[in-house]
């Protein structure tokens, strides 16, 4: 894949910022080696978070199977883990934690038959329908924090966001153009995708699925916690984590490298003073949940091109 000239800048900037951003919070604040020293139980501990990790893959791809289904696009199970895995590996070098998120459309454009933009629209309606879940039970949970200025924070933020990814679908399913051209038609057939999602209910029947996969997710960072020792009531996870996850989102660094850690530290700061704990957690949550499955992704997409010539060479 050959950048432009422009992007190559921004690519590099993009990489400056996050190993500065990484390197400041560890000069100032460390990283915590105890998880090293920890009692026996921390076997356990790994063993639940390997558990966790491998089956959040599998179950994220059965709820992406559930959309592409919903819209009649025949994918196997398989096909979407190996599209999940190489799209993660290509995504850790965009901007952002959700940059993959393209790299998966992209992949399923290729995939299926359907008119352009109609497997894109599975993709889309599966990250926003995530996102209002996580949001919504993230406001529930902040009703029962006691910290009164996180908890100021979040009835501000999150009813914001909401009104942000109502718009959004909105906007794309009564997306209208006078002019039809590739783009427009692409945006057109992503609405449509979008409505037909919600006409056949497919919103109601992934939920579960969704919540499972982001209980899981969850479920890997509260046992980094345990490794280090720090035990935290649950509800403060279901409150924090998802504005990491948001601030993750903004696209100033590779893979969102030092945004999120810096917002481990900032947001889970109200409870867990050791900064250098926060910071080892997150980097750890960020090698287990995108560096090893992005590896896996990047083994499968070289075994691939190996076999592709080695089969150029026969011919």
């Amino acid at each position: 894949m050959i950048l432009r000239k422009d992007k190559r800048w921004e690519f590099i900037i993009k990489i400056m910022i996050s190993v500065m951003l990484i390197v400041y919070l560890i000069h100032r604040y460390g990283i915590n080696r105890s998880i090293f020293n920890n009692s026996t139980d921390k076997y356990w501990i790994f063993s639940s978070i390997a558990i966790s990790a491998i089956l959040i893959q599998f179950f994220a791809a059965i709820r992406w199977y559930i959309f592409l289904k919903g819209l009649n696009i025949r994918i196997s199970l398989k096909k979407i883990i190996e599209i999940n895995y190489k799209s993660i590996f290509l995504g850790s070098f965009l901007p952002s934690t959700d940059g993959f998120a393209f790299i998966r459309a992209y992949y399923a454009e290729q995939s299926s038959s359907m008119d352009s933009g109609k497997a894109s629209g599975s993709v889309l309606m599966e990250k926003l329908t995530g996102f209002f879940i996580t949001l919504v039970t993230a406001f529930i949970a902040n009703i029962f924090v006691l910290t009164h200025t996180f908890r100021k924070a979040l009835f501000i933020i999150i009813p914001l966001f909401l009104i942000v990814l109502a718009s959004i679908i909105v906007l794309l399913v009564m997306y209208r153009s006078i002019k039809i051209n590739k783009v427009t038609l692409f945006i057109q057939n992503i609405g449509r995708s979008i409505k037909e999602l919600f006409k056949k209910k497919v919103f109601f029947k992934a939920t579960p699925l969704v919540l499972f996969v982001q209980f899981l997710s969850y479920c890997c960072i509260i046992f980094l916690f345990r490794a280090f020792q720090v035990n935290l009531p649950f509800i403060i996870h279901l409150s924090v984590i998802p504005l990491i996850y948001i601030t993750g989102l903004i696209p100033l660094s590779i893979s969102g490298l030092g945004i999120r850690e810096s917002a481990f530290v900032f947001f889970y700061g109200f409870w867990v003073k050791e900064a250098s704990t926060l910071i080892s957690i997150s980097l750890l949550s960020f090698i287990i949940l995108t560096i090893i499955p992005a590896f896996i992704g990047g083994m499968i997409m070289l075994s691939q091109l190996i076999i592709k010539y080695i089969n150029r060479v026969q011919t």
